[in-house]
């Protein structure tokens, strides 16, 4: 009975998830109300609330979802023979393009994120996310060491604390409208990631490109 009990829970969770990713998507965040989440996912208001506080909790755990699914299939499919600008773009455009599927709902996302309670379950599942995601930086900027492409003397880890620092900062500035950038074109990042990364090229690699200027 209690396994029933459970599944029978789990079943409700992923109904409410499911009427609360339809509705964002269809009217966005702001204009859906937890009323019709709970009509959408055939529940009383009341059964609703035993699962979330409230509809930004749900917003979270919507993105924390994907997120992890995300960050598996950037890092498996990963082009190791491509230079580290490249393999940045890779990992980090994804993210650009979720969050342009619907911008406004990505800007309340980040809203929440940033300026609201942080000790919710889902505050602390997207921050072990992001934490994962720095430490697979790590071993990239390790291999892109091991290929000659930084110098020995650059500490992995603030290298990758560095380039997830750009790519943050670059999305937050775009759904701020303070940057102008759009999920189609990521030049501008890329550009960012190679004024970072040529601070740590190795003395060989940093003439080459002085030479190629000339």
């Amino acid at each position: 009975m209690s396994r029933l009990r459970e599944q029978n829970k789990q079943r409700t969770f992923e109904q409410i998830k499911q009427a609360a990713r339809t509705l964002f998507e269809r009217k966005g965040y702001a204009a859906t109300t937890t009323r019709e989440i709970a009509e959408e996912a055939q529940i009383a208001t009341g059964t609703l609330f035993l699962y979330v506080q409230d509809k930004a909790e749900l917003l979270i755990l919507l993105y924390a979802d994907v997120f992890g699914d995300l960050i598996d299939e950037t890092f498996a499919t990963v082009p190791e023979d491509r230079p580290l600008p490249d393999i940045l773009l890779h990992i980090f455009g994804p993210f650009f393009e979720l969050y342009g599927r619907h911008p406004e709902n990505a800007r309340h996302f980040l809203k929440e994120l940033l300026f609201h309670e942080g000790e919710r379950r889902q505050h602390q599942q997207v921050t072990k996310q992001n934490e994962e995601l720095i430490r697979r930086l790590i071993q990239i900027v390790q291999r892109a060491q091991e290929r000659g492409e930084i110098r020995q003397d650059v500490d992995p880890h603030q290298a990758a604390g560095s380039f997830f620092a750009i790519y943050f900062a670059a999305v937050t500035a775009w759904l701020g409208s303070f940057l102008v950038m759009n999920s189609a074109s990521l030049g501008q990042l890329r550009s960012l990631f190679e004024l970072q990364i040529r601070g740590m090229l190795p003395p060989d690699a940093e003439s080459a490109i002085q030479q190629a200027m000339r």
